[in-house]
């Protein structure tokens, strides 16, 4: 297969990608603060969506979903250069991500992340612990679905790994680790 990258569609760099396998996607982010959603359901990979304006850059992504309920909840997790993680919730993703436009659109459908509660029924974005989880750029991110949580780490030495429940009913785990 072939992704197509039209010109200036990355602006500065790629900073990370993951594929969505139940609903045929690869997710792209940018340093210019976009996500590009590209159809893998053909030979040539073409943008189907574009989530833009978003507040800081997304430096990691991990995406879940139930593989014995591929059409259920799932999960499209990312970390910033803020030190903030993101939770995308998709509600039914293999019945649309995000909502069709009301209008006949050319080409792909553009989002400006300040509009994305126009898309409620079919996805919710959450910040955890309300705000900045690290100091720090989040390096990694990590969805332990066993145990509903999220694991990150930064280079901050003060929250270098951060073990959270993604519904805020048991203690965070913060491991600090000193810089020599």
């Amino acid at each position: 297969a072939v992704v197509s990258t039209q010109s200036g569609h990355y602006g500065r760099g790629i900073t990370d990608m993951c594929v969505m396998e139940n609903v045929n996607k690869l997710v792209i982010t940018t340093t210019s603060r976009e996500m590009f959603f590209y159809d893998m359901s053909t030979k040539t990979y073409s943008v189907q969506f574009l989530l833009f304006e978003l507040e800081y850059v997304p430096l990691c992504m991990t995406y879940w979903y139930n593989k014995s309920d591929p059409g259920g909840r799932s999960f499209l997790i990312f970390g910033d250069d803020s030190g903030c993680l993101h939770i995308f919730n998709f509600l039914q993703p293999m019945k649309g991500l995000f909502e069709s436009p009301t209008k006949k659109q050319e080409g792909y459908l553009k989002i400006n992340m300040k509009d994305l509660s126009d898309h409620s029924l079919k996805v919710h974005h959450a910040l955890c612990m309300g705000g900045p989880v690290h100091s720090d750029w989040v390096r990694k991110v990590v969805y332990i679905p066993e145990t509903d949580y999220i694991l990150s780490c930064s280079s901050s030495s003060e929250e270098s790994m951060v073990l959270q429940d993604r519904l805020k009913k048991k203690k965070n785990y913060i491991s600090k680790v000193r810089k020599v």
